[in-house]
């Protein structure tokens, strides 16, 4: 009697280790993940300085301004200058104001040989680009026409660069 338990509790012991403790459930979901990146532009501009302007000189007087412009990756702009402050300025032709409101006139452009001036018209005299995720630059050429007749002193002009994406 004691042999047959004990083989039977041999079995059932064996029947025990065969069998799975425990069942359990997995169930699987998903979980979506998403952003949504807007365009993005930042711009800074060096100042445009001439130096000395002599009216009696025959060429015209040259100076640079550098534009940095950075935007998100693939996202258009156009760059635009504006008129400036000065009296009676255009963007074809600007001027800063001096002493006693004198003033002395001068163009902006997008190439070194201005002939393709630089405006605040979309489509017409704006400079086109697309961000590329890293720094651009990019130059404003400016000239002062020679021979005006001005007073001495200290001119100056404030001009609003846009950019518009």
């Amino acid at each position: 009697m004691f042999a047959l338990l004990r083989k039977c509790i041999f079995f059932f012991c064996l029947w025990c280790c065969c069998i799975s403790p425990a069942f359990s459930a997995v169930y699987t979901t998903s979980m979506l993940v998403s952003v949504n990146v807007m365009p993005g532009c930042i711009l800074t501009a060096t100042p445009l300085v001439f130096g000395f302007y002599s009216p009696y000189a025959a060429t015209s007087t040259k100076s640079i301004s550098r534009l940095k412009v950075l935007c998100t990756l693939n996202t258009p702009y156009n760059i635009a200058l504006d008129q400036g402050s000065g009296q009676l300025a255009s963007t074809q032709l600007r001027t800063m104001t001096g002493p006693g409101a004198k003033t002395i006139r001068y163009l902006l452009s997008q190439n070194p040989s201005d002939t393709i001036n630089w405006g605040n018209t979309i489509g017409v005299d704006t400079v086109v680009g697309r961000g590329s995720g890293t720094p651009q630059y990019l130059v404003v050429y400016g000239r002062i026409p020679p021979k005006q007749n001005v007073s001495i002193g200290a001119y100056k002009d404030v001009v609003n660069v846009n950019i518009i994406f």
